[in-house]
């Protein structure tokens, strides 16, 4: 499922941009679209699952590159369309990395165009985090931000799923796929997206990851996974690399 944000303070070219996305070539029905009023209304929502947001450049009460700036604190992999009818871009809006620029006044033609590509580039980056685990007979296509952390089980493995995002089942929040695959391989898989083992019988996603109080992690679903002495000193380096990193590109 692909989630859609459009911003804007006028209610009528809000309209009119939903309308162009969700007839738009690229747009399916695995997409969803959801309006917001204002920047204040679009923080305050769950940010972290928007794979593509088109905000308004100029609004009355937070402007565009403001609320851009905050939600990609917690966003890294959206794809950001500015639209305005009077700011042209500045030096600091591409801190947040836009990916096109639109300007309102100008023929619709232009716009649609930028919406495909839009679109498209949404597509290709969700696809790149993208990875396939076979369980109980069954082949599953998962987005790596979807995983909790990965155990050991037996000879091979189960992975903890955020399901209210992946969307595999009907009502629940968090399914477990059991996995022929070694830790050792799914270690290598999950390295690049901030995996790490805390445990000889775990690795963890760090974007999952809600609290640290000592040697406890307490996971986004109330999981409480313990780092053992053997992975202590290596889980912190990791996990102090892996946010110091999103930080210098402005990201937490």
């Amino acid at each position: 499922m692909y989630h859609i944000a459009l911003c804007d303070d006028n209610e009528i070219f809000l309209e009119e941009m939903e309308r162009i996305v969700e007839s738009n070539s690229e747009y399916d029905s695995n997409m969803i679209c959801t309006r917001y009023s204002s920047g204040t209304e679009l923080i305050a929502a769950n940010v972290s699952d928007i794979d593509l947001l088109i905000i308004d450049m100029q609004m009355d009460d937070v402007d565009g590159f403001s609320a851009a700036k905050q939600i990609r604190l917690k966003n890294h992999d959206m794809v950001i369309g500015f639209c305005s009818g009077v700011v042209m871009p500045m030096p600091e809006h591409f801190e947040v990395q836009p990916y096109r620029y639109m300007i309102k006044k100008i023929d619709t033609t232009e716009i649609q165009k930028s919406v495909t590509e839009l679109l498209a580039e949404m597509k290709r980056r969700k696809r790149k985090n993208i990875i396939e685990v076979v369980s109980d007979g069954k082949a599953y296509r998962i987005n790596t931000k979807d995983i909790l952390y990965v155990y050991r089980q037996n000879r091979g493995s189960v992975l903890v799923i955020d399901n209210g995002k992946a969307q595999l089942e009907k009502n629940c929040n968090y399914i477990e796929l059991e996995s022929n695959e070694k830790m050792a391989d799914w270690y290598v898989q999950l390295f690049d997206y901030g995996f790490e083992f805390a445990h000889t019988s775990y690795i963890i996603n760090m974007q999952k990851i809600k609290s640290i109080i000592k040697d406890d992690i307490c996971m986004e679903n109330g999981q409480l996974l313990r780092i053992t002495r053997t992975y202590k000193q290596k889980f912190h380096e990791r996990f102090s690399y892996y946010f110091s990193k999103k930080y210098r590109r402005g990201i937490q």
